[in-house]
């Protein structure tokens, strides 16, 4: 799992995705231009358990991360 520290400014246009999102969800989810991140929902459905934005996606990718099994 990648650590994730990031900024999300209000008027950024994001994607809300469950807590079992693997890597090519988070990849169909920013795939319009207009999103700039996937937010991760808590396993409970109770708040953000975290923000991927398009440059951690392409990180995890680089390192070989399979984007149907690896956990979002």
């Amino acid at each position: 799992m990648y650590a994730t520290v990031g900024e999300l400014e209000l008027r950024d246009e994001f994607a809300l995705l469950s807590h079992n999102s693997v890597l090519s969800d988070v990849s169909k989810a920013l795939t319009p231009v207009k999103n700039s991140a996937a937010l991760i929902r808590s396993p409970k459905g109770k708040g953000i358990a975290g923000i991927i934005k398009a440059q951690v996606l392409l990180s995890a990718l680089k390192n070989g991360e399979d984007p149907f099994t690896f956990r979002a």
